[in-house]
């Protein structure tokens, strides 16, 4: 019986050693949201997909979803963290940014909203590392996340400048963003602590 092959954009979060040779790969896509997908002989040096499933990469995965688990078919690599020059800061913004992302989004469940705010922050700090200091990338990661808690349901639409959520991700706008900083934070803390996750 032959399985359907789904082809999918993802960010990869982590690969969890599973087995003598295989990774449990934790990913965001754009298709299902959060999954894990188990990605046979990934610790082996022979493995193809070994540069296409690092930490921090995004790219295209193709899945076949088995009876408990999803399984990794193939996959090729947009952008990695491992192959493109980028400043550790940024890497360890957009590391911990992919981390918020694991934590509160439970489950599978397409959400098209936090795709793309993962993939504008991600492509923003690739396009423009070099002019963004920390702050700029602190206040980005904040709106990004501010994003997501809203995408999700955990903050309320009357509390939230529409601006924030809408505006493009600009150095320029980086600078009118500062001005809500304590604000953005305020309801970060609050939607984390109704989730309670």
């Amino acid at each position: 019986m032959s399985h359907h092959i789904y082809n999918t954009k993802s960010f990869v979060i982590d690969t969890i050693p599973s087995g003598e040779s295989d990774y449990m790969v934790v990913m965001y896509t754009e298709d299902f949201g959060l999954i894990s997908a188990i990605a046979k002989g990934l610790r082996e040096m022979k493995s193809k997909l070994r540069y296409s499933l690092q930490k921090l990469s995004f790219g295209t995965v193709a899945l076949v979803r088995g009876r408990e688990l999803w399984r990794v078919t193939n996959a090729s690599t947009d952008i990695s963290l491992f192959n493109k020059a980028l400043h550790l800061s940024a890497r360890d913004s957009l590391a911990s940014l992919l981390k918020f992302v694991q934590r509160f989004c439970q489950g599978e469940d397409r959400n098209d909203d936090i795709f793309e705010s993962i993939k504008n922050y991600s492509s923003l700090i690739f396009r423009n590392q070099r002019d963004l200091s920390a702050v700029d990338l602190e206040i980005a990661q904040l709106v990004t996340k501010l994003r997501i808690m809203y995408s999700l349901g955990y903050v309320k639409n009357s509390a939230v400048n529409k601006n924030i959520l809408t505006e493009l991700y600009t150095i320029e706008n980086i600078e009118t963003w500062k001005a809500d900083e304590d604000q953005i934070r305020s309801m970060i803390d609050e939607a984390v602590q109704i989730s309670h996750l």
